[in-house]
């Protein structure tokens, strides 16, 4: 679901969600032959339908709750391309310092926070 050009839920849900319980969730994903990747787009759960207040009233919570701020992307033989720590953005884009070719790009998750599960709604590669 979050290779097929949705990144909201339509008549059915688009996302990709670990279990509760998964400490150490991750998603893999695989191509038949390898592909030359400079740039992966991640998509996660800002919670977007829940509507923010003015500039003249504080948003009750200073972090979204359900928005991933770490992950760490990998090629397949587990070396590490991008390792981000502060993310808080709904789209945040992970630019690699060269290109790579690899079959395999594993993305490794920290939970939200305890008792969220991690969530991503869409994930793109560029060359």
């Amino acid at each position: 679901a979050v290779a097929n050009g949705v990144a909201r839920p339509t008549d059915r849900p688009n996302a990709w969600a670990a279990a509760l319980d998964d400490p150490s969730p991750a998603l893999t994903l695989r191509w038949k032959t390898r592909v030359r990747i400079s740039r992966v787009v991640l998509v996660f759960d800002t919670d977007l339908d829940n509507p923010l207040f003015s500039v003249l009233t504080e948003h009750p919570e200073r972090v979204l709750p359900c928005c991933i701020r770490e992950y760490t992307i990998k090629d397949g033989t587990g070396r590490v391309l991008h390792h981000e720590t502060s993310n808080h953005q709904t789209r945040d884009v992970a630019r690699f310092t060269a290109p790579v070719e690899t079959d395999c790009l594993h993305i490794e998750f920290s939970p939200p926070q305890p008792g969220i599960p991690a969530a991503v709604f869409e994930v793109q590669c560029y060359e």
